[in-house]
């Protein structure tokens, strides 16, 4: 954490978790892209073979990978921030792209301990978390230490940071139920049913889309020139074409497919899909364990949604930004609607009881 001086009391803003950034890699990147595309130029200008205009092509292909992986060294990525304004701010894939709450709302820092079973049959695993939960619903995902003592004093740092004391559970909500957000509802009779769907501007799009058709590309074009590449694009080839097919697969499914959430009462399932397929499908029941919807950031690959349930967490809408179909502001919002929801249900069921 980054330490400054307090005024009046109030708490000093500051980094609370630095963001990654990579200045040395950008230019280094960026450089080595320019490159390719003068060398590209220049294979135009003086190419008079198919063979040369073909490798003017793939160099095209690769000095835009690189400038848009340079892009991505260059921004300043995830971490958490202070402002002088008292607002806590997460930050996702760049500096605009971020989530900013006034600190009043967070009325402590959180710090717990669940069970999670990673796989069937496993023992159960001990985590310890640390998040700053807010009175609307929805709480800010900050660490995961490795050990209890770990997480007590990061909780004390924080403390110092932001001036809020420690709590441990989450704190009771303050107004009635909020709205879903409209672009995520998906109409239904029976069930409340939500389409969580980035689009084309998910976090990392641009990368992925560039490197599944450069390898796509680039293997084509060994297996085209068997006889002049020899036994290298008889190897490399098939290789290069099977990963650009799967990246440009896994582009695909992130842009056009999403995850869908089934509230029904108590019962809460989740399930990834694409099209007419689906996969993945989770039944969690909101009643059997503590519920918390965290808002978590991871750097360049955007936000995501944590439901937490007991040992099991659900993480829904991961690839959300402000250039996304589906934002992190999206996300905030459901995760206070889904938190109110489980307040309403356990005191249904103790009223039950």
């Amino acid at each position: 954490m980054s330490e400054e001086k307090t005024t009046l009391g109030q708490p000093a803003p500051g980094w609370l978790i630095d963001p990654k950034q990579s200045r040395l890699g950008y230019w280094f990147v960026y450089a080595a892209g320019v490159l390719q595309l003068f060398g590209a130029g220049a294979t135009v200008v003086n190419g008079q073979t198919l063979q040369e205009i073909g490798l003017a092509v793939i160099l095209v292909s690769s000095a835009l990978l690189f400038l848009a992986v340079a892009r991505a060294l260059g921004a300043r990525k995830g971490g958490m921030a202070l402002t002088d304004s008292g607002a806590m701010e997460m930050y996702g894939t760049g500096k605009s792209d971020r989530v900013s709450i006034p600190l009043a709302r967070f009325p402590g820092i959180l710090v717990s301990r669940r069970e999670e079973t990673w796989n069937s049959g496993d023992a159960a695993v001990l985590v310890w978390s640390v998040s700053l939960p807010t009175v609307d619903g929805a709480s800010l995902f900050f660490l995961e230490p490795p050990t209890g003592d770990d997480a007590n004093e990061m909780g004390l740092m924080l403390r110092q940071a932001v001036k809020l004391p420690i709590i441990a559970e989450l704190p009771e909500l303050e107004g009635n139920r909020p709205t879903p957000p409209p672009s995520l509802v998906e109409p239904c009779r029976d069930q409340e049913r939500f389409k969580l769907r980035a689009g084309t501007g998910w976090a990392s799009s641009v990368p992925a889309l560039l490197l599944g058709q450069f390898s796509l590309l680039s293997g084509a074009v060994l297996l085209a020139g068997v006889k002049t590449t020899g036994v290298a694009g008889f190897l490399f080839g098939p290789v290069f074409c099977a990963l650009g097919l799967c990246l440009l697969a896994l582009w695909a499914v992130r842009a056009w497919g999403g995850d869908v959430l089934i509230l029904d009462g108590p019962r809460l399932e989740h399930y990834t899909f694409f099209g007419p397929w689906s996969w993945g499908r989770r039944v969690v029941n909101l009643t059997d364990a503590d519920f918390q919807a965290r808002l978590r950031s991871r750097g360049y690959q955007g936000f995501l949604l944590e439901l937490v349930c007991g040992g099991t967490i659900l993480m829904v809408g991961a690839g959300a930004t402000r250039g996304a179909q589906m934002g992190p502001d999206d996300l905030l919002a459901l995760g206070n609607y889904l938190q109110h929801r489980f307040v309403e249900e356990k005191h249904k069921m103790e009223i039950e009881q």
